[in-house]
């Protein structure tokens, strides 16, 4: 071959090549964009997939089943500790004033850290923040069990209280996510009847187990089980991977946490309930009372101006600022605060004045606990139903309370006190608190979304914790007012109590009314009753509650039965 054909040969073979190299280049171009265009497909799947509706977990009964196990184990160590407080103090070489920390620490730190809580776990992940907040109360138990001096046992009560702010609200909202909003009412129910069972478990079955093993066994007898439900959680729990993901495309993470609005409430939270602690149990006009009460009052507007300001604030204006939930939160307050006044009250009268026995007064107040907790999973699963909005439930809840509430107090004055009158007023008593609390609750978690149904536990969580600790507090006081230098009990104290608790349950009344009257939307349209319809319902409701209160005045001069004779538990049966 010459060299022209050789020339020619090379050419036509790097033409060749440089089209084989072009149609190489080409393809692997096409196949790269081909798969990121797939990547990106399947990454815009993901997005729309999160962004969409959350899927429910499959078995939420099990999820349900292990977070209130969890609860009643704990709850039902603590429901005795009032009774082993002289015990405490024994031990520890203290007076009982400064072992009645023990019990008060936890609720004051719950109602100051509940809805912050909430709101954490909103954003960082509700799984994170419950089993960190189990893993707190886990380690307390073990610590208050072996603590040798007083300052232990507090700091123990201290990571409780941290540690019950942090699941609670956390818990109550990993519950409601995983069941639709048409079960919501009735697995509300059945928290609280998990709640009120372990305080009645805790009372009568703890008092029968420090009297022989002592108070410790309070915190170490229940270690095992926390710890085993504990394990079970962690494996049970749904991931937080939905929560993660939001944060990544820039929703609400740890960043945008209402941090400065978080430690001014917990500040205005704490100085109240501690003013309103020390000033029941010693006197309102100490001056260590008066400081703390003026600087809660004092720093309440700045919280307001700072939550107004937040992006996203631990007490939504929004939520808060709607009518129908601020009636509702303020019942509910009025509501628990009375409730706890007459429990605390109402044992006492009957062993002091009407001469019970100590055993049928336990077995009386007993019966409230547990009609509350069977009224309150039928209340809720028949709030569930569209025909019975929640309004309605609290409207007829609570008119059936103060009728049973006068009437009561109207039997204890008149002298016809018999457990076989007592029995039936305490059962209908806790059977409508169980359903109106259910109801409420049930209210307010309707108007929000899943996104921050932690947070909004939170504030009925710390509503619960505020009603409940002023309400001792007030009963503690009127107590202390109820007897003389030699601890006789004197009637005008239980008179000033029921009266007080009377009048602030009956001026409250006025707003489940309102809320009947104007809650247009809080269930479907057809399911509403018409203006007048439900003007019907509320003035029938009030014609029945309401006269009921006028008797109460004369019975309330009547005094205590004029020969009180010792009523044995045997008369039970």
């Amino acid at each position: 071959m010459d060299a022209g054909d050789q020339d020619s040969a090379c050419d036509v073979g790097s033409e060749r090549d440089h089209e084989h190299s072009q149609t190489l280049l080409f393809n692997s171009s096409s196949e790269l964009h081909r798969r990121n265009k797939d990547t990106s497909e399947e990454h815009d799947e993901e997005e729309e997939e999160e962004e969409g509706e959350e899927p429910l977990p499959k078995h939420p009964w099990t999820i349900a089943m292990v977070i209130l196990f969890a609860n009643f184990t704990y709850y039902a160590s603590f429901a005795v500790l009032n009774a082993v407080l002289t015990d405490i103090a024994h031990d520890f070489q203290t007076t009982e004033s400064a072992a009645m920390w023990v019990t008060t620490l936890p609720p004051l730190l719950g109602a100051a850290l509940t809805p912050s809580c909430g709101s954490l776990s909103d954003r960082l992940g509700r799984k994170r923040v419950w089993v960190v907040g189990y893993i707190l109360n886990f380690l307390a138990l073990g610590v208050a069990g072996v603590s040798n001096t007083l300052g232990v046992l507090l700091f123990a009560r201290v990571m409780c209280g941290v540690g019950s702010a942090m699941e609670n609200p956390t818990g109550m909202a990993l519950i409601l996510a995983a069941f639709p909003e048409t079960r919501h009412g009735l697995i509300i129910g059945l928290a609280a009847t998990v709640g009120t069972v372990a305080n009645s478990v805790g009372l009568l079955v703890g008092g029968i187990v420090t009297e022989y093993y002592g108070w410790r066994v309070l915190f170490l007898g229940p270690f095992i089980p926390v710890g085993l439900a504990l394990f079970v959680a962690v494996w049970v729990l749904p991931p937080d991977n939905r929560t993660r993901a939001r944060a990544r495309r820039g929703g609400p993470g740890l960043r945008d946490f209402d941090w400065t609005g978080s430690v001014l409430f917990s500040l205005v939270m704490t100085l109240l309930l501690v003013g309103i602690n020390r000033g029941g149990a010693n006197s309102f006009t100490d001056p260590f009372v008066i400081i703390t009460l003026v600087a809660a009052v004092a720093l309440t507007p700045v919280l307001v101006r700072v939550e107004r300001r937040a992006t996203h604030a631990i007490l939504p204006p929004a939520l808060i600022g709607e009518a129908r939930v601020a009636a509702t939160m303020a019942y509910s307050l009025v509501r628990d605060t009375t409730y706890m006044i007459l429990f605390i009250i109402f044992p006492l009268y009957l062993r002091d004045l009407c001469g019970v026995s100590a055993t049928t007064v336990s077995l009386l107040t007993f019966v409230r606990p547990l009609a509350s907790g069977i009224m309150g999973p039928l209340a809720g699963r028949l709030a569930d139903h569209p025909r019975f909005p929640a309004h309605l439930i609290m409207l007829w809840s609570a008119y059936a309370a103060i009728s049973d509430k006068v009437l009561g107090l109207l039997a204890m004055w008149s002298g016809s006190v018999t457990p076989s009158l007592i029995l039936p007023f305490q059962s209908l008593l806790g059977g409508v608190a169980g359903a109106n609390g259910t109801a409420s609750r049930l209210f307010i978690t309707a108007r929000t979304t899943k996104e921050h149904l932690g947070n909004v536990q939170g504030i009925i969580s710390m509503l619960m914790f505020v009603g409940n600790t002023v309400g001792i507090d007030i009963g503690i006081a009127f107590l202390a007012a109820s007897r003389d230098t030699r601890g006789v009990a004197l009637l005008e104290g239980f008179r000033a109590a029921c009266i007080t608790a009377l009048v602030c349950y009956t001026l409250s009344l006025a707003l489940p009314t309102w809320l009947s009257l104007h809650s247009r939307g809080s269930a479907p349209k057809a399911a509403i009753p018409p203006l007048h319809a439900r003007r019907h319902i509320a003035l029938h409701s009030m014609v029945l509650g309401v006269p009921a209160i006028a008797p109460d005045t004369i019975a309330l001069l009547a005094g205590p039965p004029s020969h009180p004779r010792e009523i044995q538990s045997s008369e039970m049966l």
